[in-house]
């Protein structure tokens, strides 16, 4: 989130920057930071977010074995479902994960929607899907709409 946050800063100073250049300078106005690398620390978050899912869900233990659904209550994978919403929703409405990666959020939306009766996570899921269908939604969506 923060990486997201300089990403627009640093956006914003160059198009200040480029307001109050002088007409006659056609120097090219460049930002403070380098934003190929802060897209990069969003990516390799992004990725490591995706690549905690399964624990995450409890479908894998701490050494990555698959763990058998009845060991775990229902209350605690809704608990830890449920925990994973917003995060997954901010990943999903900052517009730079990959293809694969939105996929997979969505996917796990609606898993934890259909499986831990958690609605909302269906209604992030659908609006997810809706995103994805029409790339050109500018801003965050409005939920349930």
């Amino acid at each position: 989130m923060l990486q997201q946050l300089l990403l627009n800063l640093n956006r914003t100073l160059i198009s200040i920057n480029q307001k109050n250049q002088s007409p006659g300078d056609t120097a090219p106005v460049e930002g403070k930071l380098d934003e190929n690398s802060l897209r990069a620390v969003i990516q390799e978050m992004t990725t490591d977010t995706c690549r905690s899912l399964p624990f995450s869900l409890s479908d894998v233990d701490t050494l990555g074995r698959p763990t058998n659904p009845k060991d775990n209550s229902r209350s605690i994978r809704a608990a830890q479902g449920y925990g994973l919403l917003w995060p997954l929703w901010y990943i999903l409405s900052c517009g730079m994960p990959t293809p694969t990666q939105v996929q997979q959020i969505r996917t796990v939306l609606s898993r934890i929607g259909s499986s831990l009766g958690i609605k909302l996570a269906l209604i992030l899921a659908r609006e997810a899907e809706r995103m994805h269908a029409d790339p050109q939604s500018s801003g965050t969506p409005v939920v349930g709409s």
